[in-house]
């Protein structure tokens, strides 16, 4: 009983934190260490993604198709030298109507002037003028036929003394598109007389 008085003594005389440091003495080294937990570093994944340039082609530009119908012829064969082009009546939905060898229908411009032509520049893309000369077939008035000299020096067939022109978009025998084309553009008969309807 004394012993245990004592010991109760004892230990009401040491402090709290002795008590507590005597208590683990008399149990014993545990062997405890502190554990310090692995700490993972996660690393950061630098990833770098090669810049990509890209080059743009320069844009083709296709050139445009240009088609026989859309393209205006600006000059009409002539005939071979010393040829003569013989000219002829062609019986057609406008009457009779004065056309080349080859049947292709012949205009006058009612802003030329006798024997002078007023067409220049783009007018004649649109409008060949006859060249060379003519000698009347079927139907035709010899004594009306006539030449004249054009701007360029090549030679105008005229009749009646008008000169003659093609129209550029009339492109087979028969074709008669540029009748009253502006209301000055006309074919005529084989006497020269101007068809306005």
């Amino acid at each position: 009983m004394q012993v245990h008085t004592k010991s109760t003594i004892v230990l009401r005389g040491v402090g709290l934190a002795a008590a507590l440091a005597m208590t683990v003495a008399a149990c014993g080294d545990s062997g405890t260490k502190a554990t310090t937990p692995a700490t993972t570093t996660a690393a950061t994944a630098q990833t770098t993604v090669p810049a990509v340039v890209t080059t743009a082609a320069a844009p083709t530009t296709a050139a445009p198709a240009t088609t026989a119908a859309s393209a205006a012829p600006t000059t009409v064969a002539a005939p071979a030298a010393g040829a003569a082009l013989t000219l002829k009546v062609a019986t057609t939905s406008l009457g009779s109507v004065l056309v080349d060898g080859a049947g292709r229908t012949l205009y006058v411009f009612t802003k030329d002037e006798k024997n002078k032509s007023n067409c220049a520049g783009g007018c004649l893309s649109t409008w060949p003028p006859l060249v060379g000369t003519a000698k009347a077939g079927p139907g035709v008035d010899a004594a009306k036929l006539g030449t004249i000299a054009t701007a360029d020096g090549k030679t105008q067939v005229t009749m009646d003394g008008q000169p003659l022109y093609y129209y550029a978009p009339d492109t087979a025998a028969g074709d008669a598109k540029g009748q009253k084309v502006g209301g000055v553009w006309f074919v005529v008969d084989g006497a020269g007389v101007v068809n306005k309807g």
